[in-house]
């Protein structure tokens, strides 16, 4: 496996520690404003659903691109890999459920309401989908930055047979 150097190592950390914090606060924004949008008037709700829309496409979608590239640069390059460690499988494993909540169901819920030309219904479902997948993407997000810190589980080790297991 090829490392980088401890010099590029720390630029790929500044910018993971970037991207994901931005990631947090977009995704706070996000789920604010559609709480938000539910209190407006109906003449102002189309304006919050194309600001959610803007911060979806242009602000959030590149920070996970960016999350992803960073991680896989950790992965590839790094001691770290991407299954030595429980807690770093976890993480991957996360960002994959997020992207896949991102995907099917918050980016299309925002984009049928920003579209305008729903009816009622669809536009409550779509608008109660927005608020629990924002809420379980926050969540979700907080749980993986306290994993990065607490790095809770200990490395998974080959088992070795002349070695006493502990803890079972």
């Amino acid at each position: 496996m090829n490392k980088i150097s401890a010099g590029k190592l720390k630029v790929v950390k500044i910018l993971h520690l970037i991207v994901i914090s931005m990631w947090v606060g977009s995704g706070l924004c996000l789920g604010f404003v559609s709480w938000l949008g539910s209190t407006l008037m109906k003449s102002e709700v189309h304006s919050v659903y194309l600001l959610m829309k803007a911060l979806d496409t242009y602000l959030i979608m590149p920070l996970v691109i960016g999350t992803l590239i960073t991680g896989l640069i950790f992965g590839i390059f790094t001691k770290w890999g991407f299954f030595k460690h429980r807690w770093i499988t976890v993480k991957w494993i996360v960002l994959i459920i997020q992207i896949v909540i991102g995907s099917r169901i918050l980016a299309p819920s925002i984009q049928q309401n920003a579209s305008g030309v729903l009816t009622n219904v669809a536009f409550l479902q779509n608008q109660f989908m927005i608020h629990i997948a924002s809420s379980v993407q926050f969540v979700l997000l907080l749980f993986v930055i306290s994993i990065s810190v607490l790095k809770p589980w200990k490395k998974i080790e080959t088992l070795n047979p002349s070695k006493p297991q502990s803890g079972m």
